[in-house]
């Protein structure tokens, strides 16, 4: 890909440089986000209006071939640029690929100072799935599944943010005794498992949403949001407890996961010395039994190091 990264900027350059929409698309877009794939070359999607414009920017290139889109709806231009081979698809108003162009959706990734529109992830398996490629679509699905992208991560500290700082009816906006925003806890939690190399992608991607979100229902006027999977919705409503109280009774009952997600809040709020004096003493004590827990269930976790200095450094 590394070769296809300097012919790729070296396309970027002339087209931006013309001011002409477009963006990139099929096997080279996905390696560019981060999919561990090989593209055999590198597909641009644009306007069949900027078809003349392409012809004169690229004419000292070689023309390999200049056919009809396969699926009827535009015109492709096959080019050997650098010794790699890169394909230009332009689509008609009705195409299929033309609303991606029309919505002007794209993610912007930089090589060196030259800017990259990629083609979102979810719109290419709308694509995929369009010309009959359902396993290519699937493995997409895959790596938004067990993969935190950039512009996903953003998105869920955002809403994350704005729900715990703007909505939030415990009158908790900011951190006990200040000096950040209250925002900064469930931050705390998230990384502490996200960095956790010792425990599975699965329960990293899931449990650090979860994590980010763990005080959102209970603690602000926001419903969780509908983007996020059903797996991280129910963990979230898992680690949401009407009072302390009732959190004292199901905790033992809760699975080994959300016990190890429970623990992260704990061992957060014991580090942060946030807890109420007459609640220290019990709220040790159910942190310590997690921390049991997790021992038991995922020995290997560096959580379980950490948790193990919290408790014995916490004179409480």
């Amino acid at each position: 890909m590394a070769e296809k990264k300097e012919t790729l900027a070296f396309v970027a350059k002339k087209l931006n440089g013309a001011k002409i929409k477009w963006a990139l698309i099929g096997s080279a877009n996905l390696a560019l986000q981060g999919m561990f794939i090989a593209p055999n070359d590198i597909d641009i999607l644009l306007s069949v209006s900027d078809k003349e414009k392409v012809k004169k920017i690229f004419s000292k290139e070689k023309l390999i071939r200049s056919s009809e889109l396969k699926n009827k709806e535009g015109e492709e231009m096959l080019y050997l640029i650098q010794e790699n081979e890169v394909q230009f698809c332009f689509e008609r108003a009705h195409g299929f690929y033309a609303k991606f162009l029309k919505n002007n959706k794209f993610r912007k990734i930089k090589l060196g100072s030259v800017e990259i529109s990629c083609n979102l992830l979810e719109d290419e398996i709308k694509a995929y799935e369009f010309l009959g490629k359902k396993e290519k679509a699937e493995s997409i699905r895959e790596f938004l599944r067990t993969n935190v992208s950039a512009d996903f991560f953003k998105k869920i500290l955002d809403f994350a943010q704005e729900a715990y700082h703007n909505s939030n009816i415990t009158g908790q906006a900011m951190s006990p005794g200040g000096p950040f925003p209250y925002f900064v806890h469930p931050l705390w939690c998230a990384m502490i498992l996200a960095n956790d190399r010792r425990l599975s992608k699965d329960e990293r991607v899931a449990g650090f949403q979860a994590l980010i979100l763990h005080d959102v229902l209970e603690d602000t006027a926001k419903k969780l949001p509908t983007w996020v999977s059903v797996e991280v919705a129910d963990l979230v409503r898992e680690l949401t407890f009407e009072s302390w109280e009732e959190k004292k009774k199901q905790v033992k009952s809760k699975s080994k996961f959300v016990k190890l997600l429970l623990l992260a809040d704990g061992l957060a709020n014991m580090y942060e010395e946030t807890i109420r004096e007459n609640k220290k003493t019990e709220y040790k004590q159910q942190t310590a039994y997690l921390l049991k827990e997790a021992q038991k269930n995922y020995p290997q976790s560096r959580i379980v190091e950490i948790g193990k200095a919290i408790i014995e450094n916490t004179n409480w």
